[in-house]
């Protein structure tokens, strides 16, 4: 019989994005999507993660005339919801139809059971226009009888454990109950010159045109999907919302003064509203962002009760809008981790998992002064552990039809004039970063952005490049000034 020997590739491990031109092999499968539920550590993973090496690792498979294959980690979420995803990346990619698709099957989805990867099987199947193969381990392709779902096997059993093996050398026999599987993953500590870290090692069970014809090359061709109506995701708006708030320096943290001070029209997403400029506390500013990521929907006004973050749990959740969720719910943007007593942050992003909020002010909780003064009292951070009570986790059912594009305004600027006889322009916020250009005594800049950063309160804009550039107003205890605002 024909055998073919190639490395999978999951653009983790610590392995190089371009792994694929490092080491020879027959054939490779790469990483295209997909997670755990949690990694080793117990730390909850999205589910919808996407290998940012794939594009590389592809294509390198590709340039060199080697038969392709891609996989989805299974999460156990809705079968056809992971489905869909899974195509989604792969016809991003332009490797649909042009590589053998894999459902790598394992870890928390094993729950689900055969039922379950089976339905994911029958919707990638529709999806692509020909058969995925399934991965798992032998122990459970045997006890779920995953034969019996109609599908190509790929059989994972290491006969010496975790032993390192050198150059393609499979030791051993497949796992017992699996001998009709089409391919056999027989060790992850395989070393091939060429690369110095260990390797998922594979056989594959007959020739390159049987592999190939995995790959959909004879399957009939498959019509691109009509496009899916978008909708704004208001989960998105209140995020981006939140965000331009914490980085923006005109606001800081207070008690006194905490739903802002001057009214600014601002456009996020093709919305326009108005917002008040000035300081906030963590619950007004969520709370705010929230109002105003509804703006237009049939829920503008569902949350006016809230008010703190003790009233916060009950507004959201009686709106229809929210649910409660334990803490090791997976949260998405907009979702907001909530301490009932204390504090609320908002999710901005999954992965990496990043949290903005408002903190403490540079006085305490009263007699602050206007803005940001320390550049900690509103930020982006990435998650941390805290005494959390939950999440108010968003269901999407205030989400619109995107509206017709509108221009975003334009950043307000500001003008500084010199008033020392040179000044550094940098390339960071930081005395210690390298110097681009000296500005003369009476030389103005225009700044979109101020900052505060290691001592240094900062002037910020972008040269003609797109290159962004710093320099220094004065320093943040006022004992020195380099600028002078114009306007």
């Amino acid at each position: 019989m024909a055998k073919l020997y190639g490395i999978d590739v999951s653009g983790g491990k610590n392995q190089p994005a371009n792994i694929c031109d490092l080491v020879d092999y027959d054939f490779a499968i790469v990483k295209m999507s997909g997670n755990p539920q949690y990694d080793g550590n117990g730390r909850a993973l999205a589910w919808n993660y996407v290998n940012p090496a794939a594009k590389r690792q592809a294509s390198d498979v590709v340039k060199r005339n080697k038969p392709l294959g891609l996989y989805h980690f299974t999460w156990g979420k809705q079968a056809e919801v992971e489905a869909e995803f899974f195509i989604e990346q792969v016809r991003k990619l332009g490797c649909l139809g042009k590589a053998m698709l894999v459902i790598d099957y394992e870890a928390q989805a094993l729950e689900r059971g055969q039922t379950w990867v089976g339905k994911l099987a029958k919707r990638v199947e529709q999806l692509a226009g020909y058969k995925p193969v399934i991965y798992a381990s032998g122990g459970v392709i045997v006890s779920q009888s995953l034969f019996s779902l109609g599908y190509p096997i790929w059989c994972a059993s290491y006969p010496i454990s975790y032993e390192p093996i050198y150059g393609y050398d499979p030791q051993g026999s497949i796992y017992p109950g699996c001998e009709n599987a089409i391919m056999w993953q027989y060790t992850s500590q395989g070393y091939i010159e060429g690369y110095d870290g260990p390797l998922d090692c594979n056989v594959f069970f007959g020739s390159e045109t049987k592999f190939r014809a995995l790959m959909g090359k004879s399957s009939t061709p498959v019509p691109e999907p009509k496009p899916a109506k978008k909708t704004l995701k208001r989960g998105q708006v209140a995020a981006d919302i939140h965000k331009l708030m914490v980085q923006d320096e005109r606001f800081g943290y207070s008690w006194e003064e905490r739903y802002g001070a001057k009214s600014e029209k601002w456009t996020v997403k093709g919305l326009v509203f108005s917002i008040m400029v000035g300081d906030y506390d963590c619950s007004s500013s969520t709370i705010t962002a929230w109002k105003k990521a509804l703006t237009g929907t049939p829920y503008e006004g569902a949350l006016d009760g809230a008010t703190y973050t003790g009233n916060m749990r009950s507004v959201f959740v009686g709106s229809g809008l929210f649910s409660w969720k334990p803490i090791s719910f997976i949260a998405s943007p907009g979702d907001l981790y909530l301490n009932e007593a204390n504090h609320v942050a908002m999710c901005q992003q999954q992965v990496p998992d990043e949290l903005s909020e408002f903190s403490w002010g540079d006085r305490g909780a009263y007699g602050n002064k206007r803005g940001d003064q320390s550049g900690f009292e509103s930020r982006v951070n990435p998650y941390y552990d805290y005494p959390w009570d939950g999440i108010l986790h968003y269901n999407g059912k205030a989400d619109t039809p995107i509206p017709d594009p509108q221009p975003e305004p334009k950043p307000a600027t500001r003008t500084f004039r010199v008033t020392v006889d040179e000044l550094n322009v940098r390339e960071k916020p930081s005395t210690s970063a390298r110097a681009t250009r000296v500005l003369k005594r009476g030389k103005t800049v225009k700044a979109d952005r101020v900052v505060v950063r290691n001592g240094y309160r900062w002037a910020s804009w972008k040269n003609s490049k797109g290159n962004r550039r710093y320099a220094a107003i004065r320093t943040q205890d006022k004992s020195e000034r380099f600028m002078k605002r114009m306007s």
